[in-house]
């Protein structure tokens, strides 16, 4: 259960955005500490096409130490993806096999990786898909509704589900942002036995872009240590 701690709530999770894609598309997240004052690393995000997106992990002092690559060609839920961490070697890899999907991880440089596979799903969301499920279903989500997903844990090479619901945006949310033009939502784990275990997570999102602008909760990169660090990530977009 402690890696499950741990590890829960590792967003992808990379969020991202591709309300309008273009082949120029880029944005960046900087991650924080918990209490706001330091810059933990920084998420250089590029779409090379409508379906290929790079993501570049940096150091506070720029020195690159992991690397994403996303496919969403088969689906922008649920897309194929090659995470690399070379600050301790972890590995992870998703990959779509009929209707199934195939999960490899690999904890660091020493271990082995395992592989075990998945059903796909109309609710499977694997990493960055999480973003465009939410923007796909933004109508029913901003009424207030509660959505259930199946959220891929690669380090478990198994699924749990998560209720997104929106919520009151609350001051933590919201510093360098205004109130009017946001909306707020709640990630918990459904289980509640899981949900004693570890904390939610939360998103604010601009509500005219359909873009997101923070996330609070588990980090989804970890240290050399292979630990997690609570992070407050702040979203910057380019201008195209």
């Amino acid at each position: 259960m402690l890696k499950l701690n741990r590890l829960l709530f590792s967003v992808f999770f990379i969020l991202t955005n591709t309300a309008s894609v273009s082949y120029s598309f880029e944005f960046i997240g900087t991650a924080y500490s918990k209490d706001g004052q330091r810059i933990l690393y920084l998420e250089e995000h590029r779409y090379l096409t409508p379906y290929n997106h790079r993501v570049e992990y940096k150091e506070a002092d720029g020195r690159v130490f992991a690397e994403k690559r996303i496919n969403y060609q088969n689906s922008y839920i649920a897309p194929e993806v090659r995470q690399l961490n070379r600050r301790n070697g972890e590995l992870i890899e998703t990959k779509k096999l009929g209707e199934m999907i195939q999960v490899l991880y690999r904890e660091n440089d020493v271990k082995k990786p395992l592989e075990n596979r998945v059903d796909m799903s109309d609710s499977l969301v694997i990493d960055a898909g999480f973003d465009h499920y939410i923007r796909l279903n933004w109508e029913v989500l901003v009424s207030g509704e509660k959505k259930i997903i199946r959220y891929l844990l690669p380090s478990l090479q198994k699924t749990i589900d998560l209720s997104i619901q929106t919520m009151e945006c609350e001051p933590f949310l919201l510093t360098n942002l205004v109130l009017d033009t946001l909306i707020c939502w709640r990630i918990a784990a459904e289980n509640w036995m899981i949900r004693i275990l570890i904390d939610p997570l939360f998103l604010v999102y601009e509500r005219s872009s359909q873009r997101i602008m923070k996330f609070v909760g588990r980090s989804n990169i970890c240290d050399e240590y292979g630990d997690y660090e609570d992070v407050i990530i702040r979203y910057q977009y380019n201008s195209n």
